[in-house]
């Protein structure tokens, strides 16, 4: 048993690393990698999560979607990234981050109707899972999110690389009755959760964002029931496994025994997990009504779910190849944000942390780093950077106060916003950041408390994109202002 099941791990493996060399599985962008360094250092700051998602708009504004959804109930609408961390927890952030990045990057390229199923299929399995993890009282149900769509994502990959044998996989599942390790197995010669398993090593995901299908007794452990019965609610849905009164009520009797709910209804249960999540809605076009409706006619099993599912999906040529456009963010909110900050007296990370990504996602650099005069008042030094770019480090931007022919001293002592060009004038001794960035236009923004200048915002925009504007320096003295009070101690109490 053991070497038919090493057998089957090598199949699987050998078939995942073909579909790379082909195109057909796609390597994961430097974000999500990056994402899932992150997972792995106990160093990690909130801050570092927050760079990396900014990065990524259609990331963010799914993201900030899920963190304004019923099933986190926030007080006040999330409108940042930063927020959303803080409400959230960096756990929570990390795994719908990778989630929902894993999700994105199969959305970029796909244009086959019958792929954007089996897409759509996938998420709404997470959302299940999700779902079931709450009724249980789970205290990681984005780790079932996960988990549940990592299982679908194969599925998909098989279909992009070989059509025809997947075709025939899933005759032998809808029609055949046979299970999908069977199945896969008769196809392509290995299990099908032994494909999870390499995709889940191909894309070296973090141990908890693997899938993994447990034998014997341990099946029975509620979590990893959650995930496989999300998966069998989705694929009754959208037609990827047999509907109908009888494997519908199977599956409502085993999800009713994991609920301790005699009275498990699927329709009301789909419906009441696409009602909190509005990514279903904003971005795939199904509501509400429409799962539930997909649950109902998995009931009555007269009517192939999977052409209904492809009816309610068909209008994914218009939205699916390009990114969502965020929603638009007036600075204005920024500033409010860093107003309360300060006045709830918040440590100096999340003030900067909500700067950062205002300027990042309003004004729409290049880059942004946040540096700071050192204690000796000898240099100023970049400690934190957002931007485009991965693998910059903000101490490159560096500069000696003696060194007065550079900009970023100049500044520091004229304290005012300056605008140059990068290419023209001497910004700190060592250019190569600038010059690796391809920056044509910088702005700097001196911070002062009081009446002395301790850093300064540096701002960059790369060639081809247009100089900064008269508002942006507006907006920069602002932020400037609002981070300098958080910088400020309390006047010392005169004596009566």
């Amino acid at each position: 048993m053991a070497q038919t099941s090493q057998k089957s791990g090598s199949v699987a493996s050998e078939l995942i690393r073909r579909l790379h060399q082909t195109h057909s599985i796609p390597a994961l962008d430097e974000n999500v990698a990056q994402l899932c360094r992150l997972t792995d250092s106990s160093e990690t700051r909130t801050t570092d999560l927050t760079a990396v998602i900014m990065r990524d708009a259609a990331l963010t504004s799914r993201l900030l979607a899920m963190a304004n959804s019923a099933a986190y109930r926030p007080r006040n609408p999330v409108k940042t990234v930063s927020s959303a961390v803080i409400l959230l927890g960096f756990d929570r952030v990390r795994q719908l981050a990778v989630g929902l990045s894993l999700f994105h990057k199969h959305a970029e390229n796909i244009r086959d109707k019958e792929l954007y199923r089996l897409l759509v299929c996938a998420y709404c399995t997470g959302i299940f899972a999700m779902s079931l993890a709450r009724k249980i009282k789970d205290e990681t149900p984005e780790e079932l999110f996960v988990s549940a769509l990592l299982h679908q994502l194969p599925c998909l990959i098989l279909f992009n690389g070989f059509p025809d044998m997947y075709r025939e996989m899933d005759r032998l599942i809808v029609h055949e009755k046979q299970n999908i390790d069977r199945a896969c197995e008769h196809v392509f010669d290995t299990r099908y959760q032994d494909l999870v398993a390499a995709v889940a090593e191909h894309w070296n995901l973090p141990e908890p964002c693997r899938f993994y299908v447990a034998q014997g007794s341990a099946a029975s452990e509620p979590r990893r029931q959650a995930v496989r019965l999300s998966v069998e609610m989705a694929d009754l849905l959208f037609g990827n496994s047999p509907a109908g009164p009888q494997a519908t009520a199977g599956v409502v009797e085993r999800v009713g025994k994991l609920l301790l709910d005699d009275a498990f209804s699927l329709p009301d249960f789909v419906g009441a997990a696409a009602k909190t999540d509005p990514n279903l809605n904003t971005f795939f076009h199904l509501s509400e009504q429409d799962l539930t409706m997909m649950a109902r006619i998995a009931e009555w099993g007269k009517v192939n779910s999977a052409e209904v599912a492809n009816t309610l999906t068909a209008s994914f040529e218009q939205h699916a190849p390009q990114d969502p456009a965020e929603e638009p963010l007036i600075m204005a909110h920024f500033l409010s944000e860093l107003m309360i900050a300060v006045r709830n007296k918040s440590d100096v990370n999340t003030v900067l942390m909500l700067a950062q990504e205002g300027i990042f996602r309003c004004i729409q650099p290049e880059c942004v780093i946040a540096a700071f005069v050192d204690r000796e008042h000898a240099r100023v030094q970049g400690r934190l950077y957002a931007g485009r770019r991965l693998g910059v480090a903000a101490k490159r931007y560096s500069a000696d106060l003696a060194e007065t022919d550079c900009l970023a001293v100049q500044n520091l002592q004229a304290s005012e916003v300056v605008v140059a060009s990068a290419k023209k004038r001497r910004i700190v001794p060592d250019d190569s950041l600038l010059t690796e960035l391809d920056l044509d236009s910088v702005l700097l923004a001196p911070i002062r408390v009081r009446d002395r200048v301790i850093g300064q915002f540096f701002l960059g925009r790369s060639s081809g994109a247009s100089m900064f504007s008269a508002d942006d320096c507006l907006w920069m003295m602002a932020i400037a202002g609002h981070v300098a009070m958080a910088f400020e101690a309390p006047e010392p109490a005169k004596s009566s």
